[in-house]
């Protein structure tokens, strides 16, 4: 779940998206998911563009230059290719 956020890829697409859940009495949010439809069917659809990073680009608070962000539920270990252990100041 991405966060229960509409991806929006403007502004314009976040406000419009903002006004219509607040004219439908609608708040979004982990305490409240899922929300009714055709809400919950928009924000999951919205969900695909994370795999599409062309289109991605065109936004650049979601992506810049060459950097990925991924979600892996499991990973068996004879997928692991190379270990970088990583240890927070």
């Amino acid at each position: 779940m991405l966060n229960c956020w509409y991806l929006s890829l403007s502004e314009e697409e976040s406000d419009n998206w903002d006004k219509r859940c607040e004219s439908a009495g609608i708040k979004i949010g982990w305490e409240n998911w899922p929300p009714p439809s055709p809400f919950k069917e928009e924000i999951m659809r919205s969900w695909e563009r994370i795999f599409d990073p062309e289109l991605l680009k065109t936004h650049s608070d979601w992506i810049g230059g060459e950097t990925i962000q991924a979600c892996i539920d499991k990973i068996s270990t004879d997928e692991v290719v190379n270990v970088t252990y990583f240890k927070a100041r």
